[in-house]
């Protein structure tokens, strides 16, 4: 329950949550205390000070997220000076308006950001200073500005959103009241510190609460995905196209295993509150499982917030079993300012006012939709010196007007239709909502992205829509405009969409993922955009030869892609080809085409169109090809054999650990006959190589050696002598595959995981085919192995594993595979996959 707590400033909070919290983790990264973080904010703070920053100067703040990013904000507010909090994803020339027009003193950058000039002297953000305690010398009120944002100005007249410290106090203790959080919560922060919505609900709002915080800059799915596995996070706040990309991600992987599980799997989703309702609920709750367990399991709240989720989205993951709590607030309202129930959220609805804040709907239309006005606590005093924008946006009374459309329901909870100047008024007099509309199309498989708007056409304002097509074929436009008079028939006749384009490019979004319309409307003026079937500048046409040449290089390419035709605008994506597909791919074309391939310059080719461009001027083969380099170059990988009697013990001591207390029982030992073999298994834990090193003795395990994650580099400092190639997954394959066959061409073994990684819900993942490349290529066979129950007794998610279980673990050996009884690499690749699930 949140109470109105007087506090005079964002150092006396510090202060008073250190105290509460001291021995508390609050940054996962680098395992600092709240202790450790208030000794760094004094030390930062004291540093400011003696270079003579004082109350009401400004700090400009441009780094990526971290708790070197948070450490300054909060040393730089604690003495009562203000935070510039700049956007990562601007240019230098916007950087230095937005600087000067604050007159800001100083800007503290991380290393992307350390090489340019701003106008004004730059500390480096990731330098620990010494330990030195601070005191208050100014006095430093709850009403005093503590940070600024801005919400436009990179052109034209700046607008600037000043936060007070009271404002930034009041609005993360209601935030983290909301959501209860407490020392037993883990936060993970996806979301851009820049943005306030990120600053509450990623930082301040757990700190207050004594929680930890685990941020994760990539936005990669698998990244996050991996996150969420390594950490035992319980709160985990995005914007709702992150949900969406997850349940879609999630969604086309089942499509992909197969069509009827993926019907099966959508029809349950659907109709999960019936099955639940009359006594089903654990079935349903065992099918969805696999998700929660995606998500790590300990998920109490998904938070979305920054945009509207749509109907869909929020519903599948409430049937799904998941509580997902929307917001809604402004930069000028502090970020969130409404929230869900908690307990029973309702879908496409923001909740009711949290903490002492205040909403209500004015000048209703004749949908029962009217202005969205908020008062309280969060909402800023004021724009920065702009006194025109500040008398526009409140009332006499304090009120400020969103410039958003909604209506609150009978239970006192806030709907957000949309943004005022977004509605579509036709020459009848109806109104559409864009993002009623938005939500409605996006449910076809068929797009991507959309972007609705009003727009003259022939004299009449119209529906109008830009669509990024899923699959950019040659023919998209029309199977589009198919769609969409197909989906038109569940519409009333003027909410449908009547005109439209499409885009072969991502829309421009801002920093919380909106579309930047008035972007759109520009590049569509400009002719960016495909505008009919026949557009001469924009019908995907087929990718042609007008050169021997390029008709040499494009049947090369149809070839090594198992395809007869291109299409301008296709991506090698299209194609489903992953990293090490680069690789096998440039080794075909290397051998047909006769020419050198740059493998980093192949995979930056941002179109198949550009990709012919480039293996058309690649020079001749005048040195070896990739798979030469690989397979026939000399060999200047080698292993040199030592003794570690401390590795000897622990590795028996693992292995009588694990017959005793994890049941572990060997099958088919007789067939571990080791001689230059690739050893293969599957990838349930950490486990696994444990289990693999100590059922082998020493004269056989002196002669393998290990493919792993670079990631894994220090386990050479842990356990030398032990041998190990390290593979960049999200790199060059090439130089892990050479050593990998300098190893099996000098004689010695190799233990690799096809998967690559270790598995997200113990089911075995896609094999990639790197082993399978390497055994073609060298003629050597492979030995199969299954490990069970590993992934039970140490999933990712966990730190460390079961001390005992009762289950039967095992590692089943089979026969060895002769490489040369396949024709393809796929074919190969497949029977090893089929080998272990046995």
């Amino acid at each position: 329950m949140y109470y109105y707590i007087a506090m005079p400033n964002l150092f006396a909070k510090c202060e008073e949550v250190t105290a509460k919290y001291p021995k508390d983790i609050c940054f996962v990264d680098g395992g600092l205390t709240y202790q450790d973080v208030w000794l760094r904010v004094q030390a930062r703070a004291s540093a400011l000070h003696a270079k003579g920053l004082r109350k009401g100067d400004v700090v400009a703040l441009l780094s990526k997220n971290s708790p070197e990013w948070i450490i300054a904000f909060l040393a730089i507010t604690s003495l009562g000076a203000r935070v510039l909090v700049l956007d990562t994803n601007l240019r230098v020339d916007m950087y230095k308006r937005m600087i000067e027009y604050v007159d800001t003193k100083l800007v503290y950058v991380s290393k992307e950001f350390a090489n340019d000039d701003y106008g004004v002297e730059k500390w480096a953000v990731d330098v620990v200073e010494p330990p030195h305690a601070f005191e208050l010398t100014e006095q430093v009120d709850s009403a005093d500005i503590a940070a600024l944002f801005y919400t436009s100005g990179t052109t034209g007249e700046p607008k600037v959103v000043p936060l007070t410290h009271n404002n930034l106090i009041q609005t993360a203790v209601s935030s983290g009241a909301l959501v209860r959080a407490g020392t037993t919560d883990m936060f993970l922060n996806i979301l851009p510190l820049y943005h306030v919505y990120g600053l509450i609900a990623g930082f301040l709002g757990p700190y207050v609460c004594g929680a930890s915080v685990v941020f994760q800059n990539s936005l990669k799915a698998t990244d996050m995905m991996a996150a969420l596995a390594k950490y035992p996070i319980t709160i985990f706040s995005a914007v709702p196209q992150m949900w969406e990309v997850f349940f879609d991600r999630f969604t086309r992987k089942i499509k992909n295993e197969s069509k009827l599980k993926y019907k099966f799997f959508m029809f349950l989703i659907e109709n999960a509150p019936s099955f639940r309702h009359v006594g089903l609920g654990r079935l349903v709750d065992k099918i969805f499982y696999p998700v929660h367990k995606a998500f790590g399991l300990r998920i109490r709240y998904l938070l979305s917030g920054g945009a509207r989720l749509g109907r869909r989205y929020c519903l599948y993951y409430k049937h799904m079993g998941f509580t997902v709590i929307e917001g809604y607030g402004l930069t000028e309202t502090t970020g969130p300012i409404c929230g869900g129930n908690p307990d029973n959220p309702t879908p496409i609805c923001v909740g009711k006012p949290i903490g002492d804040n205040y909403a209500e709907v004015r000048n209703l239309n004749d949908d029962d939709i009217g202005e969205v006005w908020l008062k309280g606590v969060s909402v800023m005093p004021g724009y920065y010196n702009n006194p025109e924008a500040t008398k526009k946006a409140f009332d006499a009374n304090g009120w400020l007007n969103t410039g958003d459309l909604g209506f609150i329901d009978k239970n006192g909870e806030l709907h957000i239709r949309g943004r005022f100047k977004n509605v579509i008024v036709l020459d009848s007099g109806k109104n559409v909502y864009p993002e009623d509309l938005e939500a409605y199309y996006l449910a076809s498989p068929l797009v991507a992205e959309i972007t609705i708007f009003g727009r003259q056409v022939n004299k009449r304002e119209v529906v109008y829509a830009v669509v990024v097509p899923t699959f950019k074929t040659r023919d998209c436009y029309a199977r589009i405009k198919t769609e969409f008079k197909k989906m038109n028939q569940g519409l009333p006749t003027y909410k449908i969409v009547t005109d439209f384009a499409v885009s072969y490019d991502v829309l421009p979004r801002t920093s919380t993922q909106k579309v930047r319309n008035h972007e759109v409307i520009k590049l569509l003026e400009d002719g960016a955009y495909q505008v009919s079937e026949k557009d001469p500048n924009f019908v995907v046409k087929e990718i042609t030869a007008a050169t021997p040449e390029l008709e040499k290089v494009i049947t090369a390419l149809k070839a090594a892609l198992a395809t007869d035709v291109f299409y301008a605008n296709q991506i090698l994506a299209d194609f489903t080809v992953d990293s090490l597909d680069y690789l096998l791919l440039i080794a075909k074309l290397e051998t047909r085409l006769n020419i050198s391939i740059n493998p980093s310059k192949f995979i930056a080719a941002p179109t198949i169109e550009a990709l012919i461009d480039f293996l058309s001027g690649c020079p001749n083969l005048d040195k070896q090809t990739v798979q030469q380099d690989i397979f026939a170059s000399k060999i200047t990988t080698r292993t040199y054999n030592f003794y570690n009697p401390v590795i000897e013990l622990g590795l028996w001591l693992i292995k009588i650990y694990s017959k005793v207390f994890w049941r572990l029982q060997i099958k088919h030992g007789e067939k571990l006959k080791i001689n230059n073999d690739l050893i293969i298994a599957n990838h349930q834990s950490y486990l696994d190589i444990l289990w693999l090193l100590c059922i082998l003795p020493y004269h056989k395990r002196k002669n393998i050696c290990i493919a792993g994650k670079r990631e894994l580099w220090p386990l050479k400092l842990i356990f030398p002598g032990v041998h190990i190639i390290y593979v960049d997954r999200a790199g060059n394959y090439v130089p892990a595959l050479k050593a990998a066959a300098d190893i099996l061409r000098s004689g010695k073994s190799l233990i690799i995981f096809p998967e690559g990684t270790r598995s997200y819900d113990g089911q075995i993942g896609k094999f990639k085919n790197g082993v399978a490349y390497l055994a073609k290529n060298l003629h050597k066979k492979i030995l199969p192995i299954s490990i069970k129950g590993a992934y039970e007794i140490f999933p990712r998610k966990n730190w460390l594993p079961k001390l005992i279980t009762i289950k039967q673990s095992s590692i089943d050996v089979h026969d060895k595979i002769d490489p040369d009884k396949f024709d393809t690499i796929e074919e190969l690749n497949s029977r090893m996959k089929e080998l272990i699930q046995e």
